[in-house]
Parts: structure tokens; sequence; C-alpha cells
């Protein structure tokens, strides 16, 4: 079972950096405060997931890379979502 663990480990180690060659920076909506999720965030940044030494949690959706939502999205949070994401668009280019 702890080698099997091991490779998976690896084999998605090695996906993730061929995925995210450069460190990425996350930006982390709660919707709903059960504090369930944001305790596996942190999680991550522990000594067996590491998260923290190529990846960091920013302040601001402006800055971040990846948009980690977390809890039901309702049609009312919608376009507060929606905003910041057509900011990164136009600030990248693509």
């Amino acid at each position: 079972m702890n080698a099997s663990r091991k490779r998976l480990r690896r084999e998605l180690d090695v996906a993730a950096r061929g995925r995210l060659a450069a460190a990425c920076r996350f930006a982390k909506w709660m919707l709903v405060r059960c504090n369930g999720c944001e305790l596996e965030i942190h999680a991550l940044n522990n000594a067996i997931y590491d998260l923290s030494a190529s990846h960091r949690f920013v302040a601001s959706p402006r800055h971040a890379d990846v948009l980690l939502v977390t809890g039901p999205l309702t049609l009312t949070i919608r376009l507060a979502l929606l905003r910041p994401m057509s900011v990164h668009r136009d600030r990248s280019g693509s």
C-alpha cells in the first residue's frame, strides 16, 4: 500500500509539474464557511503534500493563476465570481 501511494504521488507530481511549470498562484473563494474545505486546503501545505514548495495562495483573484472556489455556487454570486476571471483573461491577453 505504501509503495503504491509513493508511486502514485510521483506520477501526479510529474503530471502537475508538466502542466504547471512555473510557480502557480491560487486565490481561494470560500462560499460556505463550514471550515471543512479550509482545513483540506491548509493540509496541502503539510510535510506530505508540501504544495507550498511550488505554489502559493494570494489574497486577490487578480494576482492568481488559479481561482479555487469551494461551496455551492449560486446565481447571485456568479457575477461576482466572473468579474475577476474576466479581468484575468484581459490581463493575460487570451
